[in-house]
């Protein structure tokens, strides 16, 4: 044994193991059975972390995290569990560390994982149909590592990005996914990065409240409607001068998605329209 450990270094080992876990909210089960962990395992340097959204993508994950010679945490949502969708036969594997574009876009990209997909593309087919505009869907698959690259290159191409998560906003994947957008492809961003997450609650029991919780494209669904100022195309072009700037935000066009809007502490754009309002004078008499 001493000399195994010797030979591989200090007891520095590859250790390949599958964790499979159920998480996710939506079906009644109350907050202690609803939760969405998957920002802790994330944050864990040396792990791994998985998300499919589709049979596919899960099928094709699942047997690549078994081939790893790392550990891998592979989340089930449980909302996803009935789904159904194109399955191929045999044995695949798909890279663990690459998104996937699930829909191409040229006014917005929207960043999603896990049960948040189909949401995504379904708010993007609104915005189609009602606002005429183009979004981009980047399916995340892998949490850790994440690519970068590929989130980077679409926000750097259409110019605004949302992030969809499930979880409350505090040191959630939504939080590191703007951060890491922000130090990319700062000088291209035409608006701020918006975060369409839960409330920042345990997960209710009660089915109105937790449809109110969870973000929704349904009507009547979600604590409020999420700013959508972000997302009117604006197809101007960078100036020889130099990159694009940011305009200053203008008047909310229409719902898209609902859920909890947030973003940039600070920024018009995301604040709710009551504390967006100028404050009257006081009276001098």
């Amino acid at each position: 044994m001493n000399d195994q450990v010797e030979a591989d270094g200090p007891s520095q080992r590859r250790a390949g193991d599958v964790s499979r876990m159920a998480a996710g909210a939506g079906l009644r089960a109350g907050g202690q059975h609803s939760d969405t962990l998957h920002q802790i395992f994330a944050s864990i340097p040396g792990l791994k972390v998985v998300a499919p959204a589709t049979p596919a993508t899960a099928k094709g994950l699942l047997l690549q995290a078994i081939a790893d010679s790392d550990p891998v945490v592979f989340l089930d949502h449980m909302g996803l569990y009935r789904t159904r969708g194109p399955l191929p036969e045999g044995r695949y594997g798909l890279p663990i560390g690459k998104a996937a574009v699930q829909r191409r876009g040229d006014d917005v990209s929207l960043i999603a994982f896990g049960a948040t997909v189909p949401l995504a593309v379904q708010a993007a087919e609104r915005l189609a149909a009602e606002h005429q505009t183009s979004a981009e869907v980047i399916d995340l698959r892998t949490l850790s590592p994440l690519d970068a690259g590929t989130v980077a290159a679409s926000v750097e191409r259409t110019g605004r990005a949302v992030v969809i998560d499930e979880s409350p906003p505090g040191c959630s994947m939504a939080s590191e996914l703007a951060a890491t957008i922000t130090e990319a492809v700062f000088d291209q961003l035409r608006a701020p990065v918006a975060r369409i997450t839960a409330a920042r609650s345990p997960v209710p029991f009660s089915p109105p409240l937790e449809d109110a919780y969870l973000p929704s494209c349904s009507p009547g669904r979600g604590r409020r409607h999420a700013d959508v100022a972000p997302l009117t195309p604006d197809r101007r072009q960078p100036t020889a001068a130099g990159p694009r700037r940011h305009r200053r935000p203008g008047p909310q066009t229409g719902p898209w998605i609902q859920g909890r809007a947030t973003g940039i502490p600070g920024s018009p754009r995301l604040r709710p329209a009551a504390a967006a309002r100028p404050r009257s004078r006081p009276s001098t008499g």
